[in-house]
């Protein structure tokens, strides 16, 4: 079953689409009238074939969501949120200790334990069951 959960697509990542790129890339447009809009059109359109769909292709699985976590991908999100979703998949797929261990390396400062106090306590939990 784990091994199935490894496979399993991913629904919906919400990120903006120029943080697809390396950060050399343009990802913002601006048109100021109607003539640049088939130009920038275009742009847009290769923009997304070059960066976007590779980006898409590459994160499709819960397995490759960890993977980008653990490699520190820059083009995912980098906020709280994004962080527990990757955990939420590693304690699915990989269980509760590696779980537990990347918690306490993104959430190490007291702070931050502090506030995801009741994510340290289900996983240590769990980790013990």
């Amino acid at each position: 079953m784990e091994a199935m959960l490894g496979e399993t697509r991913l629904g919906s990542m919400r990120l903006p689409m120029e943080s697809t790129a390396e950060k050399r890339a343009k990802g913002s447009w601006l048109v100021l009238d109607q003539t640049q809009v088939h130009a920038t059109s275009a742009e847009v359109g290769q923009f997304i074939s070059d960066w976007v769909l590779p980006f898409l292709s590459e994160y499709t699985t819960v397995a490759d969501l960890i993977r980008g976590e653990l490699n520190q991908d820059e083009r995912l999100i980098r906020d709280h949120q994004q962080v527990l979703r990757a955990i939420a998949a590693m304690l699915i797929t990989v269980g509760p200790t590696a779980a537990l261990e990347h918690l306490e390396w993104k959430f190490s400062k007291p702070a931050l334990r502090n506030r995801f106090a009741q994510a340290f306590q289900y996983l240590e939990s769990r980790r013990l069951n």
